[in-house]
C-alpha cells in the first residue's frame, strides 16, 4: 500500500501532540490496571506484564500507607472524640485531645483498616510473579509463536456472562465488565471500612479508561489506514480534476496548485511515497 504524502503531512502530522499525550496516558494508567489484570488474566504477553512493575506498585502503595495512616487514624479519633464531647458534655480539653489522638488505639486501627491493604500487596506480589512464571514457559515470540503485548486470556467469567440473553464483546468486557467487577469490590471493601477498597475504585477507573483510550487508538489507526486509501484512489478526481466540492467520499486537497491539468496530474504522482512492506 502507498502512503499518501498529502494526508500524512496536512492530516496526520496534526496530531503529533496528540499521540504523545496518548502513549503518556496509556503508560501511566497501565499501573492501575496492571494492579488488578494480574488477578483475572493468564497466558500475558512477555513485553505486556513486567516484574519490576509490580515490584514498584507494591514499594509505591506501601509506602503510601505507612505514611498516611497515621494521619487518617488522627482524623477518626478526633472526629470520634468530638462527638463523645457531645455525648456526654466532657469539658473540653485541647492538649488532653491531642495526647489521646496520637497514642491510643492506632495499633488496633491500623490493624482493622490497613491490614488488608498489605495483605493485598502481598498476594498481588505472588500472583504477578506466578503470572511472570507462566511467561517464561510460553512459546517464544522470538519464533513467531506469539505477541509479546498480548493481554492475556480473558476469564470464562466474563466471557459467558450474559445480560438480558446478550453477551459482551471483548471491547465491552475490557473497558466495562472487568473493571466493574473490580469496582464492585472495591465499593465493598469500602463499605467495611478498609481503605485499600479506595485504591481498588481507582485502579478500575484507570483500568477502563486504559482499555478505551487503547482501543480508541486501535480506532484511529483502522482510520488512518481508510483515510489514506481513500485520499490515493480521489486524487485524480479531488485534485487534478477539482471536484472536491461535497465530495461524495469526503476528500478534499486544500492548499493552491498549478492551474494545468497536466502539472496537477505531474504533482499528484509526487504524493505517493514508498510503499509499506507488511511481515507476514
Amino acid at each position: 500500500m502507498k502512503k499518501n504524502l498529502y494526508f500524512k503531512f496536512v492530516y496526520q502530522s496534526t496530531r503529533t501532540l496528540e499521540a504523545h499525550a496518548v502513549a503518556a496516558a496509556l503508560r501511566t494508567l497501565s499501573f492501575p490496571r496492571t494492579l488488578l489484570e494480574v488477578f483475572i488474566r493468564k497466558n500475558m504477553g512477555e513485553r505486556y506484564l513486567g516484574l519490576g512493575q509490580a515490584v514498584l506498585l507494591v514499594l509505591g502503595l506501601g509506602y503510601i500507607a505507612y505514611a498516611y495512616a497515621p494521619l487518617f487514624y488522627m482524623k477518626d479519633a478526633q472526629e470520634s472524640l468530638h462527638e463523645r464531647l457531645r455525648e456526654n458534655s466532657y469539658n473540653y480539653n485541647p492538649n488532653w485531645e491531642r495526647e489521646s489522638s496520637f497514642t491510643d488505639g492506632f495499633g488496633f486501627y491500623f490493624t482493622t483498616h490497613f491490614a488488608s491493604w498489605y495483605l493485598f500487596l502481598i498476594v498481588f506480589l505472588v500472583v504477578s510473579y506466578l503470572r511472570y512464571q507462566e511467561i517464561k514457559r510460553l512459546p517464544s515470540v522470538f519464533d513467531f509463536a506469539r505477541s509479546s503485548v498480548y493481554t492475556g486470556d480473558i476469564h470464562p467469567i466474563f466471557i459467558n456472562f450474559k445480560w438480558k440473553n446478550k453477551t459482551f464483546d471483548v471491547r465491552q468486557i475490557e473497558t466495562v465488565l472487568e473493571p466493574l467487577f473490580f469496582f464492585t469490590i472495591g465499593l465493598g471493601l469500602i463499605i467495611l471500612q478498609q481503605y485499600i477498597g479506595y485504591i481498588i475504585i481507582i485502579s478500575s477507573i484507570g483500568y477502563s479508561l486504559n482499555a478505551r483510550i487503547g482501543y480508541i487508538q486501535g480506532d484511529h489507526f483502522i482510520m488512518d489506514i481508510i483515510d489514506n486509501q481513500l485520499f490515493n484512489q480521489e486524487k485524480d478526481d479531488a485534485f487534478v480534476k477539482g471536484n472536491e466540492i461535497n465530495n461524495e467520499r469526503g476528500v478534499r486537497y486544500y492548499g493552491r496548485r498549478p492551474t494545468n491539468p497536466e502539472d496537477r496530474k505531474k504533482l499528484s504522482d509526487e504524493f505517493d511515497d514508498e510503499e509499506i512492506v507488511e511481515v507476514r
